[in-house]
């Protein structure tokens, strides 16, 4: 180990460089809130903004997932007594890449674990059982079907969203004003992929 290490140190490659990244098995997004909230509202936007997050990760490996799991948390911290992790799974009849069918999905595991009177911290979408969206089992009898009309339309928002930048077009159930969003306040700058973030000196 020492010697290749002084043999890269010269300039003389020793280790093959792995330029293929393996397919995730699982993708999941989560994100705490800024403040706690307690409407399904709120909650509603949230997991449909995660779940096209996880949506276009899904489908940039050109791969689709077969079960969506939706977790709500509350602050484990106010009472170590009460349960504060609420979690549910949601099986895919046929695995998928639709960001609008899986925020559907997503919404009905919400309308299970929404209580009225819990004041909710935390929220994560995980997306698994990934499979190559070429090995798709296509079923005769299901009408939820990942059709060729929507991968090109999944296909054109994740052009868009690329070539224009994130959220350019995106799901209106992901919502405006996301007022759960997390407080970014003293996010650091970004000095070399935000051109506002760019010191620039002046003589």
């Amino acid at each position: 180990t020492g010697l290749r290490t002084v043999m890269e140190l010269n300039g003389e490659a020793c280790l093959n460089v792995e330029n293929v990244q393996e397919p995730r098995k699982g993708i999941m997004t989560s994100r705490s809130f800024g403040k706690a909230v307690t409407n399904q509202e709120d909650l509603s936007e949230a997991i449909a903004q995660f779940i096209s997050i996880a949506a276009e990760k899904l489908r940039a490996q050109k791969s689709v997932a077969s079960l969506l799991h939706v977790t709500l948390r509350t602050n484990k911290y106010s009472d170590y007594k009460s349960k504060y992790k609420y979690g549910i799974a949601f099986p895919l009849h046929v695995p998928t890449a639709n960001t609008a069918h899986l925020i559907k999905c997503g919404h009905a595991c919400l309308d299970k674990l929404y209580q009225r009177n819990l004041r909710y911290k935390k929220a994560a979408i995980m997306l698994t059982g990934i499979i190559p969206e070429s090995e798709v089992q296509t079923d005769l009898f299901s009408d939820k079907q990942y059709s060729p009309k929507e991968h090109r339309l999944m296909q054109k928002v994740d052009d868009i969203n690329t070539k224009y930048g994130s959220e350019t077009t995106h799901f209106a159930s992901t919502g405006i004003k996301k007022a759960w969003k997390m407080k970014q306040e003293h996010l650091s700058p970004k000095y070399t992929t935000k051109w506002d973030d760019i010191k620039i000196a002046h003589a």
